[in-house]
């Protein structure tokens, strides 16, 4: 997982998204997606196809500050900027859409794959759904509970991340982007 590769990828700027159903739009309904939320009551994690699962909360357009909708082979990441005219957040969305290995559009690019553990080593409850994780400081996460693919008392959650590099002219590597793959406890690579 710590190698640096070369792969081929596209990149697409979004400029105006005006709605839920707008993002909808640059997802595969064929597909499903792991979401995270960045929302002004929370932060949510879940799932999309053919719409939004994010536990036990309805996500509205106008909470979202930012969202990743995500698989092992794109992002959708969005975001809320700030209206140059009046300095508040825009009543619309900006971002981009990666995919790697794309059949057309794609440019060679190296990248190095990480993951980081996420907060929350104690399983305070667990349904069907849902797992609900927390740490010493009180912090909690609601996870899907498909996502833990093992016992959580032996392998934490992870965040698997695709970190993107760009060559400078004198050849030396620097990152010009990410995007999340996975959210998971699995111990095997990508």
């Amino acid at each position: 997982m710590n190698k640096i590769k070369q792969i081929k990828t596209n990149m697409k700027p979004i400029a105006d998204i005006h709605s839920i159903e707008d993002i909808a739009k640059y997802l595969d309904k064929d597909k499903s997606y792991q979401v995270l939320a960045y929302t002004i009551p929370a932060i949510m994690f879940g799932e999309y196809h053919n719409g939004f699962n994010l536990g036990l909360e309805t996500l509205t357009f106008d909470q979202i500050d930012s969202i990743r909708i995500f698989s092992c082979d794109s992002e959708l990441y969005c975001y809320r900027f700030a209206d140059p005219a009046t300095g508040q957040a825009s009543s619309s969305l900006r971002g981009r859409l990666r995919t790697d290995n794309p059949i057309e559009n794609s440019t060679d690019t190296y990248c190095h794959d990480a993951s980081q553990i996420l907060i929350g080593s104690k399983v305070i409850q667990e349904t069907e759904s849902h797992i609900l994780v927390s740490e010493d400081r009180g912090f909690q996460l609601l996870l899907p509970r498909k996502w833990a693919a093992l016992d959580l008392s032996e392998s934490r959650f992870r965040v698997y991340t695709r970190n993107y590099l760009s060559e400078w002219d004198n050849g030396q590597l620097t990152y010009c982007d990410h995007r999340f793959m996975m959210i998971g406890n699995q111990t095997k690579e990508l």
